[in-house]
């Protein structure tokens, strides 16, 4: 039973793993795998920690640090500032971990994923075109958003060992 006047219990202390692992990402994402004769970037694995975002976490403290790891994005791969954080606040205003139940299992933590590369590839894409004068290259999309999805389930696992080791399942 919801009451009118509660409000939910926030966590604030699960966007410490959380901001480590958007920081460590942001680092990953300017590596490149070179497969079969082709580059398979990196460049949307933050992606895959936005997507999993905290639940019982303050809204603003989150925008702050999506601002925050959006631009450490913007700086490491050289990128246009501002396109990140806009892609990250895009992301969570879609989203909305602040009034959902966290992804418990795989299939939900892979759908939130899966809906967050959409909407990554299309404002990143609208607003590199606005930028930079021309569309993105759809192969290489193509490649890292399959990379990024191959290795969500990684990082679903480590979002759910982090939160484990660091508040004993209360996620």
């Amino acid at each position: 039973m919801t009451f009118a006047s509660q409000t939910p219990v926030r966590r604030n202390g699960h966007l410490v793993p959380t901001a480590l692992a958007l920081a460590v990402t942001g680092l990953l994402c300017v590596l490149h795998l070179r497969l079969l004769g082709a580059s398979w970037p990196l460049l949307w694995l933050p992606v895959t920690v936005v997507a999993l975002w905290p639940s019982r976490v303050s809204p603003v403290l989150s925008a702050l640090v999506l601002v925050a790891g959006g631009l450490w994005v913007d700086f490491a791969t050289l990128g246009a500032p501002g396109q990140w954080p806009l892609v990250f606040l895009m992301i969570y205003a879609v989203i909305r971990p602040d009034q959902r139940a966290a992804p418990k299992g795989l299939v939900s933590g892979l759908s939130r994923v899966a809906v967050a590369l959409i909407i990554a590839v299309a404002v990143l894409g609208l607003t590199g075109r606005i930028v930079y004068g021309v569309w993105p290259d759809v192969t290489s999309i193509g490649r890292g958003v399959l990379v990024a999805m191959l290795l969500s389930p990684l990082v679903i696992a480590g979002r759910a060992a982090a939160t484990r080791a660091m508040s004993g399942d209360d996620v």
